[in-house]
C-alpha cells in the first residue's frame, strides 16, 4: 500500500520560553517549560501566541525528548484557539549544549517533528477538522521555538 500524503502551509509561529522547571526521575527528566508569548502567520489567519501556555516534556535516557504543548492562539480578528501539539524531539542534548554556551543549536544537530489539533469557534471553526505537522528549531534571544506548521489533505 502507497500513500500519497499532501500539506500545504498552514502557519508560522514563533513563541519564546521561561525558564523550564524539571525534576529527574530513574533517568529521565521530566519537566514544564512556560511560554512567554510569540506570534504566528500564514495565509488563513495570523495573530499572537498567548503567554501561559507550557511545554510538558520527558527527556528519556537515548536523548529524545517527548514533548506535549498546549497553548492559546489569539487572531488578530479577536477569536481565541486551542492549540495543542505532541511529539519528538531526536538530538536535545545538542539544544541543551548550544543554549549552555549561549549559543543557538545547529540544526543539523537535531529535529523536532510535531502532529497538531485544534479547537477553534466563530469563522475558524475549520480548524477542528484541521490534522497539522509541525517542523521546529530552536532560536535563541530571547530562547524560543520557531515552527512551520503544514495541514495535512
Amino acid at each position: 500500500m502507497s500513500i500519497n500524503l499532501q500539506s500545504e502551509p498552514l502557519f508560522s509561529m514563533r513563541f519564546s520560553l521561561l525558564p523550564a522547571a524539571s525534576v529527574t526521575v530513574a533517568g529521565n527528566k521530566r519537566g514544564l517549560g512556560p511560554i512567554a508569548g510569540g506570534t504566528f502567520s500564514g495565509p488563513r489567519l495570523s495573530g499572537s501566541v498567548l503567554p501561559g501556555g507550557g511545554d510538558w516534556y520527558l527527556s528519556r535516557a537515548d536523548d529524545v525528548t517527548e514533548a506535549d504543548i498546549r497553548l492559546m492562539l489569539s487572531t488578530d480578528d479577536g477569536e481565541i484557539i486551542a492549540m495543542s501539539y505532541s511529539g519528538l524531539i531526536q538530538g536535545m542534548s545538542h539544544i541543551e549544549a548550544a543554549l549552555a554556551q549561549g549559543r543557538c543549536p545547529d540544526p543539523a544537530d537535531y529535529r523536532i517533528r510535531q502532529v497538531a489539533r485544534f479547537q477553534a469557534a466563530g469563522v475558524n471553526t475549520w480548524l477542528n477538522s484541521v490534522m497539522a505537522v509541525g517542523l521546529g528549531q530552536m532560536v535563541i534571544d530571547p530562547v524560543g521555538v520557531e515552527y512551520s506548521f503544514y495541514e495535512l489533505r
